[in-house]
């Protein structure tokens, strides 16, 4: 795989999920200080005297996360130390996709070993076991089918159970490993298979080579399953107050790298300490009591963009968030959209249209703005809705002429200026603590 997927040019997506989540523990009023000007200008602070002291200081301070996109940012590799010492309090697990931006390819069986024994820990975090398995995954790091399939059974998180998918789909499509076969089927038959896992399971199973196909029919009796299984199940509640929450297409173009699934995993935690319960069948819905009930979504399917543009998945996975945001529209009471504006063209829950040089290609988004007419089209008909919430860079701008527009009298939530993801996941969690009490 290719080294330049950890080498994130900059890494303000990864480690800025630990801003909400972490807890105060030591006040670096020093460390803290810098907060401001790094966000206006990541370069300010670069001739800063002591800056590796500050910034091993602040990986301890209320803001952890500025702290990581810096050291990152910087290339600071003295620090990689620290932040393994860190990561061990580190519940989001962006630590360790910082420890492998600063890594270089000799490094990785060292760092890989690491990584394999974190997993055996029993305690970690659904979302700091997903970045566990995808750096696996993507660093080419060998995991026996034996510790697979002991992964596999042990767990019960619906996102780290797709993690071991997308493992599995590199093994048997990628490498055409054909030990992991039985893994794969152990999964597949599986009881608690939530309706997302088996959509997944049938389009790996529909990559696989025919030879592999005709493998699972002779040693497990298995044919491939009907084109009914990848319809989209339907919103059905009987809750008073129905709630939509849906990540778009988080990517940091032109670096490789894809976040929303892990800030999903991290909100769904919360979620689930709010009282909330999941749904076994659909994995994206909550139910707290018989008052409300939530939907989680989040677009991508991996961490890697140019991996997920050769994904068959993906394009479900985008289709099925896009329909679900156009349903939530008209039959929620609160949604709540996480993601980029694209420049006035989102909401957006797809790999991003690029130019040659790997940036995205904004000219396009603002010339067709479909994510923006989907709303307009949505909100012109009669609807539930009654607050919408556009936590992406300046929506104010980009968004609300439009839309109260046509809507005038609806609660509209925007931003103002370009947003932070962890601003926006703090955003989102408190005004979702508020709205389901």
């Amino acid at each position: 795989m290719a080294h330049s997927f950890f080498k994130f040019k900059t890494a303000l997506v990864a480690s800025l999920l630990t801003l909400f989540f972490a807890r105060p523990t030591s006040p670096y009023s020093e460390a803290l200080g810098w907060i401001t000007e790094f966000k206006k200008n990541p370069q300010g602070i670069r001739k800063k005297a002591n800056l590796e002291h500050i910034l091993q200081d602040a990986i301890y301070s209320a803001e952890p996360a500025l702290a990581l996109d810096a050291i990152s940012y910087f290339k600071l590799k003295n620090l990689r130390k620290p932040i393994e010492d860190y990561a061990s309090t580190d519940s989001t697990g962006t630590s360790y996709l910082i420890l492998a931006a600063l890594s270089e390819p000799a490094e990785w069986e060292r760092l890989s070993k690491n990584f394999l024994h974190q997993l055996l820990d029993l305690n970690r975090s659904p979302a700091t076991k997903m970045i566990l398995f995808d750096l696996l995954n993507r660093m080419g790091s060998p995991i026996s089918p034996t510790r697979l399939d002991q992964f596999a059974h042990q767990e019960s998180s619906p996102e780290v159970r797709g993690v071991i998918l997308d493992y599995l789909r590199t093994q048997l499509v990628s490498r055409h490993d054909i030990h992991y076969l039985n893994s794969l089927m152990q999964i597949a038959r599986a009881t608690q298979n939530s309706y997302q896992i088996r959509v997944q399971i049938s389009y790996l199973l529909q990559e696989l080579s025919p030879h592999f196909q005709n493998e699972l029919t002779r040693l497990f009796g298995y044919r491939l399953p009907s084109n009914g299984a990848l319809l989209h199940q339907p919103f059905r509640s009987a809750q008073r107050l129905k709630v939509a929450v849906i990540f778009g297409y988080k990517d940091t173009r032109p670096a490789r790298f894809v976040g929303d699934r892990y800030e999903r995993a991290l909100l769904i935690e919360r979620v689930l300490k709010m009282g909330f319960i999941r749904s076994k069948s659909d994995s994206e819905l909550f139910s707290k009591q018989k008052e409300v009930s939530l939907k989680i979504l989040a677009s991508s399917v991996g961490p890697d963009d140019q991996a997920n543009r050769t994904n068959p998945f993906q394009s479900w996975q985008s289709a099925h968030v896009r329909h679900e945001f156009e349903l939530a529209l008209q039959n929620s009471n609160f949604v709540y959209y996480d993601g980029h504006s694209r420049e006035g063209g989102g909401p957006d829950f797809a790999p991003p249209q690029l130019k040659k040089n790997f940036h995205v290609d904004y000219a396009r988004y603002t010339a067709a703005k479909a994510g923006l007419r989907l709303i307009l089209t949505s909100l012109s008909k009669k609807h539930r809705v009654q607050t919408l919430a556009l936590f992406s860079c300046s929506s104010d701008r980009h968004f609300s002429a439009a839309i109260h527009h046509v809507s005038p009298h609806l609660n509209l939530m925007t931003t103002r200026s370009l947003t932070y993801y962890s601003d926006s996941l703090r955003d989102l969690t408190r005004s979702l603590e508020t709205q389901t009490r």
